[in-house]
């Protein structure tokens, strides 16, 4: 059992075989499942126990002595209560930062498909930043908002989600083991939705009506800007009236139509309610 395999290319000289475990005196073996005990015991002297499965070489347990197993549990017993809080924490981080992530890949998706509707924007995120799911959107790659994992993801959706792709799969695997379609029909049927999707993308990519920035250059028509609360440029010129501008009070630099003309020189103004001259003579 030399051969390579597992993550990081481990090898089974760095533990030794089930079968094995009984030649060393003293020594029981503690099947994996406890990591804090896993850890506690290795760091007593326990021994890797490993195996293959599936071509590739993993941990089952470890070996150790009875005494470093009993004080191995009372150690893990003694800290439940500090990893408790420490796994708490962790998920909660994680969950905030999956929760930010997901916000800068829709962001991504809009800068680079401006007029993708915001269902299948959402839809687009939802699948391919899924945990685990070994899709694009959890690629470095990706998470590093490059430009070529947001435009595969994207593919992708339009893929499933606007083309006859997965029927064409289903009626592909049927009768074949787990219904998976062969490499070939996957293929061939990639081949055949392609124009649809070309199609799909290149009318998400276009600017949206009444923005003419390139897709990708800027940022998106829906995102907003933080802090930047200016309202309309006052310089535009308007192509019609506003209905509110007879509601509001005059200008003081701007005299109302019955205003009286300027004061002529030598003539002192009228004051407030007093005849005209002309008016008093007749």
């Amino acid at each position: 059992m030399a051969r390579r395999g597992g993550r990081g290319g481990r090898t089974a000289a760095e533990g030794i075989s089930r079968a094995e475990v009984g030649t060393l005196p003293g020594h029981v073996f503690v099947p994996r499942g406890d990591t804090a005990l896993t850890r506690a015991l290795l760091a007593r002297g326990a021994v890797r126990v490993v195996g293959e499965q599936r071509g590739r070489v993993v941990q089952l347990g470890v070996a150790a002595t009875p005494e470093a197993l009993a004080a191995a549990r009372v150690e893990v017993e003694a800290t439940a209560g500090e990893r408790a809080v420490s796994r708490e924490r962790s998920r909660v981080r994680r969950e905030r930062e999956e929760a930010e992530y997901r916000v800068d890949f829709a962001r991504a998706i809009e800068r680079l498909y401006p007029s993708i509707p915001a269902v299948d924007r959402d839809r687009v995120v939802a699948r391919a930043t899924e945990v685990s799911s070994k899709r694009v959107g959890r690629s470095a790659a990706a998470k590093a908002l490059a430009d070529e994992p947001v435009r595969l993801a994207v593919r992708a959706w339009i893929r499933h989600g606007h083309t006859d792709y997965d029927r064409r799969l289903d009626r592909a695997g049927a009768g074949k083991p787990f219904g998976r379609a062969p490499r070939e029909a996957k293929q061939e049927a990639r081949r055949a939705i392609r124009p649809q999707v070309d199609a799909v993308d290149r009318a998400w990519s276009r600017p949206r009506a009444g923005d003419a920035r390139a897709p990708g250059t800027d940022r998106s028509p829906s995102e907003s800007v933080p802090g930047d609360a200016r309202g309309p440029s006052t310089d535009r010129v308007r192509s019609e009236p506003d209905p509110g501008d007879a509601l509001r009070p005059p200008r003081e630099d701007r005299a109302p139509a019955d205003a009286p003309g300027p004061v002529e020189a030598g003539r002192p103004a009228p004051q407030p309610g007093a005849r005209p001259p002309d008016a008093a003579r007749a």
